[in-house]
């Protein structure tokens, strides 16, 4: 059996697939590869499948296709999961690569400090001051990666850098239809019970930045997937933060995301026959954000918001600059 099994979800990618299946294979360790094609509408499964069949099988890796109904990366990964048997998985986007090293690496990092996490930096990232660090025992995972990281929201929450010990076996995972903070919503889950963390300081994932991804568009359904955000955030939080999950700490997050969902859906192309203004009014219509604003003492005057649509989003900016300070 190899150590590591890599899942790909894949939607309409046939133009990047290829290379994201082609680059996982060129490890200098032997992997599972599982591509999961999220009911794509193109030829996704095909590259992939093609890109498969170019890479030589000496070094002992797998490839194995999985078709769904498009239903996001979020349920792609879990369902995934749910037939990963290897000591190891691991995530990678499919626009993106990896270095040939990064697993080799990653597992070598992992076994020799016995965690149950280890992440990578991506390639070009600014240079760390330490080549690694840990974080062993409940307590200090909980306030150097738990709080700042998936409490406050700082920095990034990716899945994708890094690999995981299987002690979920795969079961376990909450159903949901998210399909924005998907990379949330996995790694809540999978820090529960997590005791010790490591971070390599090397760059080994190769990061593209897609301008069809969700953070820099906005559909109305981004709307109902940062409710289910914050839905796993109350439900998990309690568990991994313990007594340190302050509510205007989550207040907080909550508004910084409305702000920062705010800006795309100004500033993005009206491309679904739904007009700038109705998605901003969806949500601010959202009864955990004027939750949110109520925590943190900010007014909240609905009405206010419905006015002309350039006075209502100068209202709302104004708002949101008030708690950001940006």
């Amino acid at each position: 059996m190899n150590e590591v099994t890599v899942i790909i979800p894949a939607y309409n990618a046939e133009r990047t697939v290829g290379r994201a299946v082609k680059s996982v294979l060129a490890s200098t360790v032997p992997v599972d590869v599982v591509v999961v094609d999220d009911g794509s509408s193109d030829a996704t499964a095909a590259a992939a499948e093609k890109a498969a069949a170019e890479c030589a099988a000496e070094r002992g890796s797998s490839f194995r296709l999985v078709r769904q109904a498009n239903a996001g990366a979020y349920t792609a990964r879990v369902r995934a999961l749910a037939g990963v048997e290897t000591p190891y998985f691991a995530f990678v986007d499919a626009d993106d690569a990896v270095e040939p090293s990064m697993y080799e690496r990653l597992l070598a990092f992992s076994r020799a400090n016995d965690l149950d996490i280890a992440q990578c930096d991506a390639v070009g990232a600014a240079c760390a001051a330490v080549s690694q660090e840990l974080f062993l025992g409940e307590a200090q995972v909980r306030e150097k990666v738990v709080l700042p990281r998936l409490l406050r929201g700082e920095g990034a929450v990716s899945v994708w850098d890094k690999v995981y010990r299987n002690r979920l076996g795969g079961a376990g995972f909450e159903p949901s239809d998210i399909m924005m903070f998907e990379d949330l919503a996995i790694n809540l889950q999978l820090f529960v019970g997590a005791e010790r963390v490591g971070y390599l300081h090397e760059g080994l994932y190769r990061y593209d930045v897609n301008p069809g991804s969700s953070v820099r568009n906005f559909r109305l359904k981004n709307v109902s997937d940062l409710r289910e955000a914050i839905r796993f955030r109350e439900k998990f939080l309690p568990r991994l933060a313990g007594g340190d999950c302050d509510g205007g700490v989550m207040a907080a997050w909550v508004v910084r995301n409305v702000r920062n969902m705010y800006l795309v859906a100004c500033s993005a192309p009206v491309r679904d026959g739904v007009s700038r203004m109705e998605k901003v009014r969806a949500l601010l219509d959202l009864p955990e954000v004027e939750k949110a604003f109520a925590e943190l003492g900010l007014s909240f005057r609905r009405r206010a918001m419905r006015t002309r649509a350039a006075v209502a989003l100068a209202f709302a900016a104004k708002r949101l600059k008030a708690l950001t300070g940006e």
